[in-house]
């Protein structure tokens, strides 16, 4: 299974933060992650849940340029994505809100994301793109003699 979704808002870097025992998210934290699960849910009503099968996620968090020449966007147009070598690192920082956003609503638990790529760069406009691919692997030895060795 693969969906593939693009989000209109900027992307915003979530900072991992706690006090004792409670985790603090911000207003503005807390509204990014509400529009991501409402534009979830507008565009895929009706999903049904990832609960147990291993998750590739392919992202790109795209960057409006304030004043973008002509040239980037000729390159925007050819390539995607023109390279964004600035904060918000994509390591962890960008993935940590998208991925915190999604869980419950794609999947069940964000450990069962197994491969995550992202990228980070400019675009046409401020957005987030992203490609859920579930990959499906044999439980137990019957499972993976049926997948090597099919009737």
């Amino acid at each position: 299974m693969k969906i593939q979704l693009t989000i209109p808002i900027k992307p915003k870097p979530i900072q991992s933060v706690s006090f004792s025992k409670h985790a603090y998210q911000s207003k503005d934290v807390k509204q990014f992650k509400n529009i991501v699960k409402y534009h979830f849910r507008k565009l895929k009503p009706n999903f049904k849940l990832i609960e147990d099968e291993s998750i590739e996620l392919y992202v790109e968090y795209r960057y409006k340029m304030a004043k973008m020449p002509l040239w980037i966007q000729e390159y925007v147009h050819v390539y995607g994505l023109y390279p964004k070598l600035t904060r918000p690192d994509v390591t962890d920082n960008l993935n940590k809100g998208l991925v915190d956003a999604l869980t419950g609503e794609v999947w069940k638990d964000d450990s069962l994301i197994n491969t995550i790529i992202a990228k980070k760069g400019y675009h046409l406009k401020d957005e987030i793109y992203f490609e859920v691919v579930v990959k499906k692997y044999p439980k137990n030895q019957k499972e993976l003699i049926n997948l090597l060795c099919p009737s």
